[in-house]
Order: structure tokens, then sequence, then C-alpha cells
């Protein structure tokens, strides 16, 4: 393969991965509040980065963010509770 033919190969990849992205992004996301765990207690710096975390969010999506606070074992109640949820990318850890 020529050094022609491998650049006309790479540039039909972008393009198809291009094509790809766009079909995603016209997808509406996300659909419902967003639903943000996070492990610590409220009223620590984690709290308030999160908090924080969500008003930027929801600027860029238009949807409101709820942050629920799970502490205790380490963070590991918070991680079940989003395994437990619905792979749907509505909630976040």
């Amino acid at each position: 393969m020529t050094g022609w033919q491998a650049a006309r190969l790479a540039a039909a990849a972008l393009v198809g991965v291009g094509l790809i992205a766009a079909a995603a992004s016209a997808q509406d996301y996300p659909t419902r509040p967003i639903r943000l765990i996070i492990g610590f207690g409220p009223g620590g710096l984690g709290d308030i980065a999160a908090r924080a975390m969500g008003q930027v969010i929801t600027k860029s999506t238009g949807q409101a963010v709820v942050v629920e606070n799970m502490p205790g074992a380490g963070a590991a109640n918070a991680a079940l509770a989003l395994m437990r949820s619905p792979p749907d990318g509505q909630t976040l850890l």
C-alpha cells in the first residue's frame, strides 16, 4: 500500500467515525433529571464539589442534577447504588 492509499483509507475512516458521532449526538440526552450519587456526607468538600459539578452539567444539558449523598463503607454504598440503577446513562457516580 502506498502512502497515498494509506492517507485515503485514513481519511475515509475519519469520515466514517464522524458520521457515527453525528448520529449519536442527534439523540435526545438526557431525557430526565440526572442522578449524581456521591459517597460522602453532606456539607463536606466532596459534597460541595459534586454540587458545583451538578450546576455545570445543568447549564450544559438543560436538565436538573439531583445530588444524592450515600456515605459509608468507603463509598461502596454509593457504588452499589450506581450498579443497581438502570444502565441508561442518567445516573452518575
